[in-house]
């Protein structure tokens, strides 16, 4: 996945990525959360913040997603 630093919820920096063939937000959220948030609450904050009903996303699509964006990036 392609990702990189972008702005939501005033000044905080969280990551963008883009969707990839095959990717759901359940597959996305394993991939991230590691030690971070659960997997259904990750799920919830990108369908929140992205304006994602029912899990659908599309290859191609970029999701802002709840993981600090690193300053490098």
């Amino acid at each position: 996945m392609f990702a990189h630093q972008t702005h939501v919820e005033g000044s905080k920096e969280y990551m963008e990525i883009t969707v990839n063939k095959g990717d759901s937000l359940w597959k996305i959220a394993e991939e991230y959360t590691k030690d971070h948030k659960s997997n259904w609450a990750f799920v919830d904050w990108v369908e929140k913040n992205n304006g994602i009903q029912a899990g659908a996303i599309t290859p191609g699509q970029k999701l802002i997603i709840p993981i600090k964006a690193e300053k490098d990036r």
